[in-house]
């Protein structure tokens, strides 16, 4: 499963959704509010309880008689602890329970439970075994990868354009495109390009969001029919930031996702209706999920929207004149 959508792209397929209202640089907050908007459907989608097996991890480590209950490992990726088991020195594995919390407790004995009880946010967990090991064991853990934070929408520059030309739209940079092989078959944002002569558009073709066809040492072949044939073009070439680890299959979410929350902002009528949808088809293509754990999430989620809808009709009512 691959992932080459970008954020970018979905704002784009937004926009005509929110009439062309602007989804970020808002009063003067660069790429935001669809930038936190982004990393918030990451977080929905990536977080407890949805595990996916496109984003589930495993280690181990060692628990020993001798050190006890608590076992710091290095897990720069970790999200939350989906199973556990310990393996004795024969090889006879058991599965024991994860909980949210434990207390020390000094008797030893085969582990039958984990809890995760500590995150100094330096890439390092604790995890607490209940009883203490009375023997050598080999824990292993299955957890769910945290989001990676989005950042920008977009990467550092990768050349400067000094030319476009066209059939097929072929962007030339001084210099050469730096890591250009590996942009083949991704999307990247093209801006900065100055209108050309005798062109009265305000908004310039050449610039946008376009799929990398091909390159070569000092070019890029882009997904662009409607580029304009320019010299000294002068813009810049980025990389978009994609929804890794989402795979595209799932674009649904996300577009919706994205959608509702713009939608919320703009105090749209649809928001409510939107937002529903998102909840609904995430817990639909949920993995790892029982029908009743499904029912309970979506029935508490929806609560929680109902909840909001009534608030906000409270506050956006007409307000009392003063007596």
């Amino acid at each position: 499963m691959s992932t080459i959508n970008t954020v970018q792209g979905t704002i784009n397929f937004c926009a005509a959704f929110i009439l062309n209202r602007p989804p970020m640089n808002v009063a003067g907050n660069y790429q935001e509010p669809a930038l936190t908007l982004a990393n918030l459907i990451m977080s929905t989608v990536l977080g407890p309880p949805f595990a996916w097996q496109w984003n589930r991890n495993t280690t181990t480590f060692n628990a020993t008689q001798a050190t006890g209950t608590d076992y710091s490992v290095s897990l720069t990726d970790f999200g939350w602890l989906e199973k556990a088991t310990v393996t004795d020195p024969s090889g006879v594995s058991t599965e024991i329970v994860v909980v949210t919390s434990l207390a020390t407790d000094s008797e030893q004995a085969l582990p039958f439970q984990i809890c995760p009880i500590m995150d100094d946010n330096a890439g390092n967990i604790t995890f607490r075994l209940l009883p203490a090991p009375d023997q050598n064991y080999t824990v292993t853990l299955t957890y769910q990868k945290s989001p990676i934070p989005v950042t920008s929408l977009y990467g550092a520059s990768v050349g400067s354009i000094t030319s476009i030309t066209t059939s097929p739209s072929v962007y030339n940079a001084s210099g050469g495109i730096a890591g250009y092989a590996t942009l083949i078959g991704k999307y990247v944002w093209v801006s900065g390009t100055t209108n050309p002569t005798g062109y009265t558009n305000q908004t310039n073709p050449n610039n946008g969001l376009y799929l990398v066809m091909a390159s070569s040492s000092t070019s890029l072949t882009l997904q662009n029919p409607n580029a304009i044939a320019q010299a000294g073009a002068a813009g810049i070439i980025q990389p978009a930031t994609t929804w890794a680890p989402i795979p595209d299959k799932y674009n649904f979410l996300y577009n919706r996702g994205m959608l509702a929350h713009l939608h919320n902002i703009y105090d749209s009528a649809t928001y409510m209706q939107e937002l529903q949808l998102f909840i609904r088809e995430l817990v639909g293509c949920s993995e790892g999920l029982s029908d009743t754990a499904k029912a309970i999430f979506l029935e508490d989620r929806l609560n929680q929207i109902r909840t909001t809808a009534a608030v906000q009709a409270a506050t956006t009512a007409a307000p009392k004149r003063a007596i």
